[in-house]
């Protein structure tokens, strides 16, 4: 092969040859934000009871805000005027647990509320003699009685822990002390009105009475 023939050989093949890239490209790096940067300021401990996002280079920073409402009782435990509490959609709920109950009420070792003022009456009319207590609400606190003797005229109502009027006992109409009454004085009230009397408070009372109720000895 001739000189001529070898130099048109090889400069074809470096004509066909892409051409060498001698210099690197440019790279452009850029800086990622800081958490701080991102808007995760706070810690853990700062969050308690709120929604809360890690940052996602450095889990000790964190951001959080917006309660994260898990209760769905919308009242209060019965008698108790503290709990845990939370909104959400406009409304609040609270917590199962009590933290500090009403007066007239005490704090069990599972945070409920126990009534230690059971006393129902809310009056001391008739009464010759009483026990009472106060139990707060809502409201207000009120005092609640409980009548052991009743005056002269009154008879001790275990229904409302006071003390009521003899001639109110068991739905008597027309009483009297001064005798009996008839059936024939009766029947205007209906025809399943009898005449009847009971003793109370040392004195006997005349009336008329629905025979169908039943009446239970007083005194």
């Amino acid at each position: 092969m001739t000189d001529k023939k070898i130099f048109m050989l090889t400069t074809t093949f470096l004509l066909a040859m892409p051409p060498v890239i001698t210099e690197t490209a440019a790279q452009t790096c850029a800086v990622p934000p800081t958490c701080n940067e991102l808007g995760y300021t706070q810690k853990e401990s700062d969050c308690s009871g709120l929604n809360m996002l890690k940052c996602p280079f450095d889990k000790s920073a964190v951001f959080c805000g917006g309660e994260n409402c898990s209760y769905t009782k919308t009242s209060l435990p019965s008698g108790c005027s503290v709990a845990d509490s939370c909104s959400k959609d406009g409304k609040t709920y609270y917590a199962d647990s009590c933290s500090i109950c009403y007066t007239g009420y005490s704090l069990t070792s599972s945070r409920t509320c126990s009534q230690t003022c059971t006393y129902e009456g809310t009056s001391t009319s008739g009464c010759a003699d009483y026990d009472s207590c106060e139990r707060g609400s809502a409201s207000g606190t009120q005092t609640y009685y409980y009548c052991t003797k009743c005056q002269s005229g009154y008879y001790l109502d275990f229904w409302d822990n006071g003390c009521t009027e003899c001639t109110n006992y068991c739905n008597f109409e027309q009483v009297r002390t001064s005798g009996p009454y008839t059936d024939e004085e009766c029947a205007p009230l209906g025809w399943n009105y009898g005449a009847d009397s009971y003793t109370c408070s040392g004195t006997t009372y005349y009336g008329c009475r629905n025979v169908g109720d039943i009446c239970w000895v007083i005194d």
